[in-house]
């Protein structure tokens, strides 16, 4: 209904149709600012340390690191809610040259980015 400023109605009814569709807002991008293991190589039943560090981490849902090799995957530890580094150190039992990890970082969005590098357990 038109109206005037009394609130009287001015004119014929007119209807209309108004669509309105909402989604839900994508987070910005994510980029991987460092990745990697420390030491790169160890002994067997060393410790080594697994570490990746992103500059949107608020777009981040978890972060894991899988051993291809081994079908083995474990979530890594975020260093304090307002870091955008996650780490895991664990203990290296299985011997190999040049063994294959992958760090998946999982986004809010469904997205994931996937960071490759090797470790050398002698």
């Amino acid at each position: 209904m038109l109206a005037n400023a009394s609130g009287a109605q001015v004119g014929p009814t007119v209807w209309a149709q108004i669509k309105v569709k909402a989604s839900t807002p994508v987070p910005p991008p994510v980029n991987v600012v460092r990745f990697g293991v420390n030491p790169e190589t160890l002994a067997r039943n060393g410790q080594a340390t697994f570490s990746i560090t992103v500059d949107n981490p608020s777009a981040v849902s978890g972060v894991e690191l899988v051993f291809p090799d081994a079908s083995n995957s474990e979530f890594l530890s975020r260093l304090s809610n307002s870091s955008g580094t996650w780490t895991k150190t664990r203990t290296m039992t299985a011997v190999g040259t040049n063994r294959p990890y992958q760090i998946k970082v999982r986004l809010l969005g469904g997205g994931i980015i996937v960071r490759e590098g090797a470790i050398t357990v002698k």
